[in-house]
């Protein structure tokens, strides 16, 4: 083979490889992208998890507290970003639509729970505000345990983020919850 042949495939080959290292470089880093948002989002929702288990609002003295917790406890901003900045990235999540019922609408309504209490009720006797702020944080509790535990929500990425103890106590109340609805439908 000629000097000249052998140029001409270095440079074709070289060209191939060129056009085709772009489609893998960008599938490869949007798989990075993909799997630091789904750690990110599972972060934000286990904070909120723990926020409200830690949060029981029982009596008057406490009745404001939800409202303090729901500003400085409860985030959002990893969602929001997400829907703001990245949204082709996050609807090629599994549990998008999940993540949106849980962050999007659970945790926003106990974001807003007094300020919509009072533009739909006018004044609002403070029992009722707790109660419905109690009821609400216990399905999002609820939801989150069951959602693990049928691995509708990542149980690798739970065990990977959370303290053993909190995983162990996720999984094992959301066993519970899955075994009293099995009963109740019986």
């Amino acid at each position: 083979m000629d000097e000249t042949t052998k140029v001409i495939i270095a440079t074709l080959s070289g060209f191939v490889i060129a056009f085709f290292a772009e489609p893998v470089k960008s599938y490869f880093a949007n798989r990075a992208k993909l799997h630091y948002l789904r750690i990110a989002l599972h972060k934000e929702l286990l904070n909120n998890y723990l926020a409200l288990s830690s949060l029981q609002i029982k009596d008057k003295s406490s009745s404001r507290m939800y409202e303090y917790m729901s500003r400085h406890g409860l985030r959002t901003e990893c969602y929001r970003n997400a829907l703001q900045n990245e949204l082709h990235l996050f609807y090629q999540l599994e549990e998008a639509n999940r993540l949106n019922f849980l962050q999007g609408e659970t945790i926003n309504s106990l974001l807003n729970l007094s300020s919509d209490l009072k533009s739909m009720f006018g004044i609002v006797p403070l029992k009722d505000e707790n109660d419905v702020f109690n009821a609400t944080s216990q399905d999002f509790q609820r939801i989150v345990c069951t959602w693990y535990h049928y691995k509708l929500l990542d149980p690798k990425i739970l065990k990977k983020i959370a303290v053993n103890r909190q995983y162990k106590e996720i999984m094992e109340k959301g066993k519970a919850y899955a075994e009293k609805s099995k009963h109740e439908a019986q």
